[in-house]
């Protein structure tokens, strides 16, 4: 039992490229030792890839996948 009481839970912001939290969240789970701009480079490419060959807005296919 911690003497200081409980940690609040954070709100994870919208990524800055589509505004979505489920992506954002995606990346910082995808993030390792904090290199950040490397999985955001990952992420973001193949939702690029994915919105070429589906023709489909890329956030609604994620979004779909999950």
């Amino acid at each position: 039992m911690p003497r200081r009481g409980n940690a609040e839970r954070r709100k994870v912001a919208p990524d800055p490229r589509h505004g979505s939290v489920s992506v954002q969240m995606f990346i910082n789970k995808l993030m390792t030792r904090g290199k950040k701009s490397t999985a955001e480079r990952m992420v973001y490419g193949a939702l690029e890839l994915v919105e070429e060959r589906v023709h489909r807005p890329a956030v609604d296919v994620f979004d779909a996948a999950l």
